[in-house]
């Protein structure tokens, strides 16, 4: 735990050049530091992190010539944007540490890239990403992520085919980020507070019906077989992720209200700013997916992670704006407080034992 520990508490730390620097350039080198930092140490682990050993399975088997062919354990297809990926380190004669270093590095280069781009406070909005990724170590869904985030000024400069586009490349390292479609076509920016905090109240109910409906859509076999494996797999009742990841209690809940009201008084809802306008919608779907699936169908919270870059807008404009004003350090310790609630919780949870102690290649 003092490996994880001497990095990221640092990393968490280092938060305070947004709100005393007003060096932009200062605070973009600080985050390509740290996007090198943690390239290097998610790159050089061995043996170490969650889904290990399925996906040092899938670079040993991936191979150019089956991209569109490769399956793992029960037939169950691979997107073949991340075959490739694989198969193209493979073929340059790289190992699976170089396809790791590779695929963190990408990964670490998007949420910079979404931080810097789309906020002033870029060190908040990456060191949120980084620490609400749920696990120490990325996932297939937060490249996918990182990817889709291309898509966010053609969202908010209402063109689809550029955004659906983004998003269809998003998909071919993993399929669930098409969750995103629907999402441009949601016309919420009129909505009633009201309205909101209902949508809010009736999120907590609605996944007690909609396994039903999941059900009753696999079974008219239309969404071909990578989407139906994964909705399947994902609809399960009994969720593969436990208790901790992306959990939703008791303080969840009530750090989800705290900020959704405080959006709400700042009136981000109704923003003429578009993209903290999408981005407060980003926020309050990813709050209504985390509701929906609390109890029952909890791999699909997992859906939540594509909507964190409008979060991380909105965390970073909402503490970083406290920076002019006589709550500055107030804000700045709630923030390295919440984000190691966040570090601690995500380190010490049910995924502990793939973490622990961290090994590296050396």
């Amino acid at each position: 735990m003092i490996t994880y520990c001497i990095i990221y508490i640092p990393f968490i730390l280092s938060s305070i050049f947004d709100f005393n620097s007003k060096n932009e350039k200062t605070k973009r080198k600080i985050v390509w530091l740290w996007v090198f930092v943690l390239t290097v140490f998610w790159g050089i682990r061995w043996n170490c992190g969650t889904d290990w050993e399925n996906f040092y399975d899938v670079f040993k088997g991936s191979d150019l010539n089956n991209v569109f062919t490769f399956t793992r354990g029960m037939a169950e297809p691979i997107e073949p944007g991340y075959v490739l990926l694989n198969a193209i380190v493979k073929s340059m004669g790289g190992n699976y540490s170089c396809f790791l270093l590779l695929f963190s590095f990408l990964v670490l280069y998007c949420l910079a890239r979404i931080s810097i781009k789309y906020t002033n406070y870029p060190l908040i909005s990456f060191i949120y990403l980084v620490i609400s990724l749920g696990v120490i170590f990325p996932s297939r869904q937060a490249l996918a992520m990182g990817i889709s985030s291309y898509a966010i000024p053609f969202l908010t400069k209402r063109k689809f085919v550029k955004y659906y586009f983004c998003i269809l490349i998003a998909a071919t390292i993993h399929i669930s980020v098409l969750v995103l479609i629907p999402f441009y076509f949601l016309n919420l920016s009129k909505m009633k507070v009201w309205v909101i905090g209902g949508l809010y109240i009736l999120s907590f109910s609605i996944g007690n019906w909609l396994a039903t409906v999941i059900e009753s859509v696999l079974n008219l076999n239309v969404l071909g077989p990578l989407i139906s494996i994964r909705l399947n797999s994902y609809s399960q009742t009994v969720s593969s992720i436990d208790e901790d990841f992306s959990s939703r209690g008791i303080m969840s809940i009530m750090l989800s209200l705290m900020f959704l009201f405080y959006f709400i008084k700042r009136k981000y809802y109704n923003s003429k700013e578009r993209l903290l306008n999408y981005s407060f919608y980003g926020f309050f779907v990813m709050e209504v997916i985390r509701n929906v699936f609390m109890q029952t169908m909890r791999d699909l919270m997992r859906l939540e992670l594509f909507f964190r870059p409008y979060a991380a807008v909105l965390y970073a404009t909402s503490f970083g704006g406290l920076k002019y004003g006589k709550y500055k350090y107030v804000s700045y310790f709630l923030f390295i407080l919440l984000m190691s609630y966040y570090f601690f919780k995500m380190l010490t949870g049910v995924f502990s034992a793939a973490y622990l102690p961290y090994k590296t290649i050396f």
